[in-house]
């Protein structure tokens, strides 16, 4: 799981990107869809946007984590 950890966090931050997107878009066209609250609703607007913020801010932090393998000198010296 330790070498996955990165696909799982991606996984669940896009799942969270997706969804955010989707209701807030459904909430927006057709009020009806959602009669309640929801946090995703208007794009998390009852929320601050923290819901819709809150994926991008996950995305920047694991492209600015993310270790490049080290370059190999395929060199014939």
């Amino acid at each position: 799981l330790a070498r996955n950890s990165r696909r799982l966090a991606l996984l669940t931050i896009g799942t969270e990107l997706i969804g955010v997107l989707v209701i807030g878009i459904l909430t927006i066209a057709d009020k009806s869809l959602f009669p309640d609250q929801t946090v995703w609703s208007g794009f998390g607007a009852g929320y601050g946007y923290i819901p819709l913020v809150l994926p991008f801010v996950g995305l920047w932090w694991l492209r600015k984590t993310r270790t490049m393998p080290e370059q190999i000198d395929v060199s014939t010296d």
